[in-house]
């Protein structure tokens, strides 16, 4: 799944283990090529699973997004489309990041985070930062590691 700079656009994925954003949802198609053909010459959707996102899932979906994308993140805007102080939404987070900023790869403002030259190799660890499901369980992780 890539990332794009446009905002609330639906992602409608087709083929064996293609992942769909449609909306506050995530669902991934069934990653076997033979069981994908079958359910779709079924007629039955090929989906295999789904999440929901919940409020802090959406507002932190919005903040890696912007990371990800742009290398910066606007927290008075983020703060403005979700009616919270995103700064205190967000302050056990920017305890995580703290080491990153120590080390020049992140700089934060009150109402900013801006990913430095250097930093930008490293967005992915950066990104984590704001990532509640691996602050729950780091041992759990399924998605790509970083270095």
């Amino acid at each position: 799944m890539g990332y794009t700079t446009g905002r609330g656009l639906d992602i409608a994925a087709f083929g064996a283990s293609a992942i769909s954003a449609i909306g506050a949802s995530y669902s991934q198609n069934v990653k076997d090529i033979d069981a994908y053909l079958a359910s779709v010459e079924g007629g039955t959707p090929p989906v295999e699973r789904g999440f929901l996102l919940g409020r802090d899932d959406e507002i932190r979906r919005e903040l890696i997004m912007e990371l990800f994308c742009t290398f910066s993140a606007d927290l008075d805007s983020l703060g403005a489309r979700f009616g919270i102080d995103a700064r205190r939404f967000f302050a056990d987070d920017f305890a995580r990041l703290q080491p990153m900023v120590d080390d020049g790869l992140v700089v934060t403002s009150a109402g900013a985070i801006a990913v430095s030259e250097t930093g930008r190799f490293f967005i992915r660890n950066v990104c984590m930062a704001f990532d509640r499901y691996l602050e729950k369980d780091p041992s759990a992780r399924v998605y790509s590691r970083t270095v």
